[in-house]
């Protein structure tokens, strides 16, 4: 599973199976930003979309802005 890293920690993780792909953020994230993930299937810790229906580049970059701005307030 590739992993994107930041400050020693993991930040957002990929992978991709037969019917969709999965973005695994951090939960924090997924909470702070859940009324823009209305329409994508998610649990605690992945949301999972299509090729046809991917996440917009600005909420992928606000997810991860989200999951910065914790690990450097120390969040564990």
């Amino acid at each position: 599973m590739p992993i994107l890293k930041y400050k020693p920690r993991a930040l957002v993780y990929f992978t991709a199976s037969k019917k969709h792909l999965s973005f695994y953020p951090s939960c924090w994230a997924i909470e702070e930003l859940e009324d823009r993930l209305a329409g994508f299937s998610k649990t605690v810790h992945a949301i999972r979309f299509t090729p046809a229906a991917p996440l917009p580049d600005d909420l992928v970059r606000d997810i991860v802005l989200v999951h910065v701005r914790e690990i450097d307030a120390g969040r564990q």
